[in-house]
């Protein structure tokens, strides 16, 4: 009799026990969540034509451009040599707005970020400016980069409404309607002398930057 209950009441125990396991794994155990569609790859079929990979020259190559010959030749062969490096061949250079109408010089985040403009003034054309960036950038095509882009953050000082490279002010417009033919003309100028003088072909110009980032506004600290 005595045998028959402890018989039982293992058995009700092991019960309860293996009931007690089953119910923490189910609430313990991983949610599998299967997507409600499958992507197949085929490998054979292509979709788009990548010409390569790159990097944007702001504002790094204005610092590294400046060091002295041998490091900043490392820096190059490192990015750009298709042997000895990443062999990047996309390069993105910054046309920049700097001059001595630039009413927000020193706002800037970094020094950096003051890139000289070839036009400082109206007319006046200066193609020593931005001898750092344009260093790396004649590098990088001599180690066999072949895609160039150029880009604007902002047309020259001497062409916007509040003389601020910064950005308009809250966010509004920034180049004066009176300055649409001369900023375009300032544009295929830079392309023009880049295919003649340095042997680079921009492919692609882009006239700006980021025009719904909410940081391209007047104020201190902001690009």
């Amino acid at each position: 009799m005595l045998y028959q209950r402890k018989s039982h009441l293992l058995s009700g125990f092991t019960a309860f026990l293996l009931l007690m396991l089953l119910c923490s794994t189910q609430l313990f155990s991983p949610v599998v969540v299967h997507a409600a569609y499958t992507v197949t790859v085929t490998p054979g079929t292509r979709y788009q034509t990548i010409q390569g990979w790159g990097t944007s020259l702001a504002w790094w190559a204005n610092i590294i451009g400046g060091w002295s010959q041998s490091q900043r030749l490392a820096v190059a062969q490192a990015m750009y040599n298709p042997n000895s490096g990443l062999g990047l061949n996309v390069v993105r250079y910054n046309f920049g707005a700097d001059g001595s109408t630039n009413g927000c010089h020193n706002q800037q985040a970094a020094a950096s970020r003051t890139i000289p403009s070839f036009e400082p003034t109206n007319g006046n054309y200066v193609w020593t400016n931005d001898a750092n960036q344009l260093w790396m950038a004649q590098e990088a095509k001599a180690l066999g980069a072949d895609v160039f882009e150029g880009f604007v953050n902002s047309p020259p000082a001497w062409m916007l409404k509040n003389s601020c490279t910064s950005g308009g002010n809250g966010g509004a417009d920034n180049l004066n309607t009176s300055s649409y033919s001369a900023y375009a003309n300032y544009l295929a100028t830079i392309s023009q002398h880049f295919h003649d003088n340095f042997g680079i072909t921009l492919q692609t110009i882009d006239p700006f930057n980021e025009p719904s980032l909410d940081g391209l506004q007047r104020a201190p600290r902001k690009v």
